[in-house]
């Protein structure tokens, strides 16, 4: 997943070509904007560095994973008429899916892994393998429910940054990159309301007579 940042970098640097302003990205003022901090926080303590816990915070990270997506799903509920937050919301509902499906975790096989070279990452609680820096469980094929979506699509060789990822990750990053580009050149992608325009159309009007 941390390989799909690069596109969102793409459109920042091309929406900075075309004229885009930093400055504009405060104009985004999304609604409870404490709801991603609370999310990435949660992930990073119980999730994403799990090494040196106690079992009881091991057991909670699959309550931790369903309801910090459950929360990301709100969050994107709450904001989807900024642009691109639809898609992002189509990917989060995706992953959460197959998050639920699942236990909690993401599923990816060990052959995927591989392809990846992120063998190495993998440890062991309760016999049961994961991946560490994730919320990805290994799973075989055969024990994985929903495996199109779940961590099966691989970065083409022709990228020499080996990662694997799922559907619901293209979605995510897809609109992350829109919802960037268009904040930079100023468009927020809110609807435009009618009875505003009308307004502005008979002031215009007013003035030139």
């Amino acid at each position: 997943m941390q390989f799909l940042v690069v596109p969102v970098l793409v459109a920042f640097l091309v929406a900075l070509l075309r004229g885009g302003r930093v400055a504009n990205l405060a104009s985004l003022s999304p609604r409870c904007a404490w709801i991603p901090l609370a999310m990435l926080f949660l992930q990073l303590i119980f999730v994403l560095f799990p090494q040196g816990q106690s079992d009881f915070a091991l057991d909670l990270r699959p309550w931790i994973n369903v309801s910090t997506y459950v929360m990301l799903v709100a969050f994107l509920g709450a904001n989807r008429r900024l642009a691109g937050m639809k898609i992002i919301l189509v990917g989060g509902v995706l992953n959460l899916m197959v998050i639920l499906a699942n236990g909690g975790y993401m599923p990816v096989t060990s052959e995927a892994l591989m392809r990846s070279g992120h063998l190495d990452l993998i440890y062991y609680h309760d016999e049961q393998a994961f991946v560490r820096g994730s919320k990805d469980i290994v799973l075989t094929r055969d024990e994985t429910r929903l495996i199109p979506l779940s961590d099966v699509l691989k970065v083409p060789e022709l990228i020499f940054v080996p990662a694997t990822f799922s559907i619901g990750d293209v979605f995510i990053t897809t609109g992350a990159a829109w919802l960037v580009y268009s904040a930079l050149l100023g468009t927020r992608g809110k609807k435009a309301d009618p009875h505003r325009l009308s307004s502005q159309k008979e002031t215009s009007g007013m003035q030139r007579v």
